[in-house]
């Protein structure tokens, strides 16, 4: 048995705390497991004990990147799942924290797809395949990429999104371009930026007859 004789916090390192016996030093571990384990001057710990202690450290310093790379953005659950992974912890301790996060509601899928969808087709006028391609990157599930699309989305509200797009292209980078060169940069731009072929034909169709003449 180990006798711990002094706790002290770690310096430089806020909520984290040393655990020594005379002047051995036994682990560095989150304030809250010193809680939870009751760990104070006095305490005899077995080898047993201190490995428990250093399975929950390691759950909390999981927990801490989590809500830390939470902290600079909202992230579907893959993408916080796969940031864990490459941080080296293990696969049984991932899906320990997406639990807790979950009944915690710091990870909501449905919340995430809806505010990416908007980023992409509001401010980067993006159309309706960017947004289903992009969301399933971030492994939102088919269904809810659909349900959110619908929700957001229309074909005559992608319609005048790419029709924006077209117009502030042949003032400025395509003004003085020939007819044919703007069809096809045109097309291959919003194309690009993810609108449906019938969308791009459309407004091909709008500009070249009202703008292009």
């Amino acid at each position: 048995m180990i006798k711990i004789t002094k706790v002290e916090q770690k310096k430089y390192s806020k909520g984290v705390w040393s655990l020594f016996s005379d002047e051995m030093h036994i682990a560095d571990l989150h304030e809250d497991v010193i809680v939870e384990h009751r760990i104070t001057p006095g305490k005899l710990l077995s080898k047993a004990d201190i490995e428990i202690l250093l399975e929950s450290e390691e759950k909390a310093k999981a927990m801490d990147s989590a809500l830390r790379l939470l902290s600079y953005r909202m992230r579907s659950e893959k993408e916080l799942a796969d940031s864990l992974r490459r941080k080296g912890y293990g696969e049984g301790l991932v899906e320990d924290i997406m639990k807790e996060l979950r009944k915690r509601g710091y990870v909501d899928d449905q919340g995430f797809a809806r505010m990416y969808a908007q980023s992409l087709l509001g401010s980067k006028k993006e159309g309706s395949r960017a947004v289903k391609m992009k969301l399933s990157q971030k492994g939102i599930s088919r269904e809810v990429t659909q349900s959110i699309v619908e929700e957001l989305t229309s074909d005559e509200k992608e319609y005048e999104a790419a029709l924006e797009l077209a117009r502030k292209k042949l003032r400025g980078s395509y003004k003085n371009d020939e007819p044919d060169a703007i069809y096809r940069k045109l097309g291959g731009f919003l194309s690009r930026k993810g609108y449906p072929f019938e969308i791009v034909m459309k407004v091909l169709r709008k500009v070249t007859k009202k703008e292009i003449d």
